[in-house]
């Protein structure tokens, strides 16, 4: 299948396919690409009469005509740093398991040793989106 003149296609080589250019804003001569000149325009940049400038995608990807955007408009970011803000409120629960130890006699909280004979208790905490713990009892003590 022969490629459209403008078609933009993913390709995962550090150079350009003969026949090809690379999205990264170069100017290309009107002179030697009048066809790809008359489909672009001076959208992505140049001066009109002497070049004309391919669109940027590094860092970017294409978003299709039916977007609600204007052929050529740049945006969003390339990095985003997330905050507990941009999370929605979630909560991550850490179970544990409740035996006897026979050679140290006790309970085991999360895998630990408790060094309460009597009394020692295991729950679920809860982690929340801003990093606070919080502590369910569940009621298991061991016996006397």
């Amino acid at each position: 299948m022969e490629p459209f003149v403008g078609e933009i296609k993913m390709f995962a080589g550090n150079f350009a396919p003969l026949g090809w250019a690379t999205c990264d804003g170069q100017l290309l001569s009107i002179a030697e690409n009048s066809t790809l000149f008359q489909l672009l325009g001076t959208t992505y940049g140049g001066d009109g009469k002497i070049t004309f400038g391919l669109p940027d995608l590094r860092g970017r990807v294409p978003v299709h005509i039916g977007s609600n955007r204007p052929m050529g408009e740049a945006g969003g970011t390339e990095t985003v740093s997330l905050t507990a803000v941009n999370l929605p409120q979630h909560g991550h629960v850490a179970q544990c398991g409740v035996s006897r130890d026979d050679a140290e006699p006790g309970w085991k909280l999360l895998g630990s040793r408790s060094r309460r004979k009597r009394g020692a208790i295991c729950g679920r905490s809860r982690q929340h989106h801003d990093g606070r713990l919080s502590h369910r009892r569940s009621g298991r003590q061991p016996a006397a």
